[in-house]
């Protein structure tokens, strides 16, 4: 199915609005004038920037962004916790810990949180993880009391979804999933210092070769910052 492109009646009243602002540009001391292009290659440039300010939008929704020294902005989103709208206004001047990799994520029900221990594990708080941003000391630079914005790493393309099958999932009966960071066989090659909601996709069924906790083939190892728990995986993961 293609998409409806804009009329030629809807391009040529936003090029009238531009080329209203470009002659505006050109009046007065040190005017500059802006050359119009061709028609036909005039109304192909502004379909393709309608499309493309559609699509930014969209990839905007959630985006975390520098708005200070050591301090971070959200953009808008929204989204429904079971029938309920959350509908969060973009947001700044949130603060950072020094020194330390900031985990960044909304609850379901929108309250934004930010730690320095981790994501949560998915199957205990439903949640939308942002961004983590590596400050002072952690950063690139390594300067104390500031951030680049490079070292912020976006973390929206991980979230997956998994249907909830105990009644208990929150928005709208799913429950939030990060991805898992490798395929490993427990039993002989067990993470050995593992971070709070890594998550590991287990190959070997018996005892782990760290902790000797008993592990299960094909299942998905959470670490929860004493031992794993376990997913079994459903349809669809």
């Amino acid at each position: 199915m293609a998409e409806t492109q804009l009329t030629d009646d809807q391009v040529a009243a936003i090029q009238a609005t531009q080329t209203a602002g470009q002659d505006a540009a050109g009046a007065g001391d040190g005017a500059y004038q802006i050359s119009l292009p061709n028609e036909a290659y005039g109304t192909k440039m502004t379909r393709q920037e309608h499309k493309l300010l559609l699509q930014t939008a969209v990839a905007n929704a959630g985006r975390v962004f520098k708005d200070g020294t050591i301090t971070f902005g959200v953009e808008a989103i929204m989204w429904y916790n079971g029938d309920a709208l959350v509908n969060k206004a973009a947001v700044g001047t949130q603060s950072l810990t020094n020194n330390q990799t900031n985990y960044i994520y909304y609850t379901a029900s929108g309250t934004l949180t930010v730690n320095i221990t981790g994501f949560p594990v998915p199957s205990v708080t439903s949640h939308l993880p942002l961004a983590t941003i590596a400050t002072g000391s952690a950063s690139g630079a390594g300067t104390s009391g500031t951030y680049a914005y490079t070292d912020i790493t976006d973390k929206r393309q991980l979230t997956a979804i998994e249907p909830s099958n105990t009644g208990a999932g929150l928005l709208n009966d799913l429950s939030w999933q990060d991805i898992v960071l490798d395929e490993l066989n427990f039993t002989a090659a067990e993470p050995a210092a593992p971070t709070v909601g890594q998550r590991y996709l287990n190959t070997g069924s018996g005892a782990s070769s760290v902790t000797a906790q008993v592990v299960a083939a094909n299942d998905i190892e959470i670490w929860n910052g004493t031992d794993w728990s376990e997913i079994t995986p459903s349809d669809g993961y």
